[in-house]
């Protein structure tokens, strides 16, 4: 009999080539060959789910997480599956050093957490169950059927907390069906606070272009004479805007094509001439500009196992090999991926034009205007991991399906 597992993932933000092995980098450290791994999978993703919809969203160090966890249950071609698509082999003795790291964290709101849901009746190795508790400081619970609400309801309650209620539903009534013996689950959840907050009062509408070349009104967040870190993209016509948030090493980038330029050929130009997302991250200097960045919320829901272009298809293959995980033949059924950012003038938790007039203030600060489709990312500069990524054409687009 073949069993049915489900694969889910949750991420938070408020306010290509095969991997390399770290024997041929022998001065890199466990975290710096799983943040360059990261980072070639977020590329991956990010190109293939590019032309999906307006605007884009996920959790690069989310997914890879949790399908590292489903990775230590694989074997033979399934586990080779899983070495060509997250980049890298062996990133577990760098995923115990960065949950203990991201659980014991001053100064900021963070959460990398798993979980896995089994029916009583599914054996679970007693191997797999010692190496998701070591690694990923996961001890598998059992899927409550009697639950009074419904067996989604405690592990909807499980995603609440975890994301102090960001996202209350990942599985909707019924989801959880008598085919499924066992739920993966990662949560991502941080909220930070910008180091040098916009002041609300200053935020004003002004007018932002679409990537169809519609103009429409969206509310700008503004700093006036701020110090910044700006950069030109090498290799294309872009410029990279940094936004550190406080307490700790993290920071928001914004990667605006030039007015001449469109997001397209941005993306064009990651896919043909980028090896990871680095060269976003590279070349800034401290400058002083007058800053307008649009305010936008968004919630992106990924049906994982619809999407062969992401080359999943082996995680749903009914010949899939999870022999490390259980006795029992297993495959996954479904898996989804959901994520929440809102960027606005304290941080994340992730009127008329002449707002944009263009003057020079006495300290002849230039103007940086945020006034067209853009890629953003969320990265931890510590340790180079990317935590968000994705792209926003229209402001006015908040929840995404694809």
């Amino acid at each position: 009999m073949l069993s049915k597992a489900v694969f889910l993932l949750v991420a938070v933000s408020l306010g290509a080539q095969s991997g390399f092995a770290q024997d041929d980098h022998p001065n890199i450290t466990d975290v710096e060959v799983l943040a360059e791994a990261v980072s070639m999978f977020s590329l991956d993703v990010f190109n293939k789910l590019h032309t999906e919809s307006k605007n884009l969203l996920f959790s690069p160090l989310s997914g890879h997480s949790a399908l590292s966890m489903v990775m230590l249950g694989a074997w033979n071609k399934t586990l080779d599956n899983f070495h060509e698509l997250l980049k890298i082999e062996d990133p577990y003795t760098a995923y115990i050093e960065l949950f203990q790291d991201y659980e014991t964290m001053p100064g900021i709101d963070i959460v990398l957490a798993n979980g896995i849901w089994a029916k009583p009746t599914f054996p679970i190795k007693d191997e797999y169950k010692g190496h998701v508790g070591h690694i990923f400081q996961v001890e598998p619970k059992t899927i409550d059927i009697s639950a009074p609400k419904g067996p989604e309801e405690p592990i909807n309650a499980w995603v609440a907390n975890r994301t102090n209620n960001a996202i209350t539903t990942i599985l909707p009534p019924s989801f959880i069906t008598a085919d499924t013996d066992i739920l993966f689950l990662n949560v991502f959840f941080l909220n930070a606070s910008w180091e040098s907050p916009f002041d609300a009062s200053k935020t004003q509408d002004g007018e932002f272009v679409t990537e169809s070349g519609e103009t429409i009104r969206t509310s700008f967040m503004r700093r006036d004479d701020v110090e910044v870190e700006v950069g030109e993209m090498e290799g294309f016509a872009a410029k990279v805007l940094r936004l550190p948030f406080k307490n700790y090493g993290f920071a928001f980038y914004i990667a605006l094509p030039n007015e001449n330029e469109t997001l397209s050929r941005l993306h064009d130009f990651m896919v043909n001439e980028l090896h990871d997302s680095e060269l976003f991250f590279a070349h800034l200097q401290t400058t002083k500009v007058n800053l307008y960045v649009p305010k936008f919320q968004l919630t992106s829901t990924l049906n994982i196992s619809k999407k062969s272009s992401m080359g999943l298809d082996f995680l749903f293959d009914p010949d899939a090999d999870f022999s490390e995980l259980s006795e029992k033949h297993l495959a996954l059924s479904s898996g989804v991926h959901k994520v929440f950012i809102d960027v606005k003038e304290t941080g994340i938790v992730s009127t008329e034009t002449p707002v944009f007039e263009g003057r020079q203030s006495r300290d002849s600060s230039e103007d940086f205007v945020v006034k067209r489709p853009f890629i953003f990312f969320v990265r931890d500069d510590v340790k180079g991991l990317l935590l968000f990524q994705g792209k926003l054409s229209d402001p006015r687009v908040t929840e995404v399906d694809y």
